[in-house]
């Protein structure tokens, strides 16, 4: 009788470590998809604040240069072509303004100053394009 109550004790303590066992893992895991809840929404976040970024940049550099031929629009982001505005001095320029403002060369930057210069370097493209179409 001794013998059989011990092991039923033995059984009863080893049901409760293994209860214990899986509230603590349905607890870690509950914890863990919080957190990754909570991730996901901070990345959402901030998913919208740069697509808000890139929108007000968008609108700003259309306002700034969005009118401008390639010359204008290139002394407008501070590299003016050389006085004689010849198309070999407006393709410097550009060079010289493509390079500034390349995505690959403003990640350091803010959020905001990466979306603007990505936006003046989209703009700047363009214009190049129709520069080259008119000179050529």
């Amino acid at each position: 009788a001794a013998a059989a109550d011990d092991a039923a004790a033995r059984e009863r303590r080893r049901e409760a470590r293994r209860e214990a066992e899986r509230l603590e893992r349905d607890a870690a895991r509950r914890e863990r998809k919080r957190a990754a809840e909570a991730e996901a929404e901070a990345a959402r976040l901030e998913n919208a604040r740069k697509a808000a970024e890139s929108e007000a940049a968008s609108s700003r550099v259309a306002r700034e240069i969005g009118r401008l031929d390639l010359p204008s629009a290139l002394a407008a982001v501070g590299f003016a072509p050389s006085d004689d505005a010849s198309p070999a001095a407006v393709r410097k320029a550009y060079k010289r303004a493509a390079l500034r403002f390349h995505p690959d060369r403003t990640r350091c930057l803010s959020v905001a100053e990466r979306a603007r210069g990505e936006e003046v370097w989209k703009a700047l493209g363009s214009k190049m394009e129709a520069f080259e179409r008119t000179v050529a």
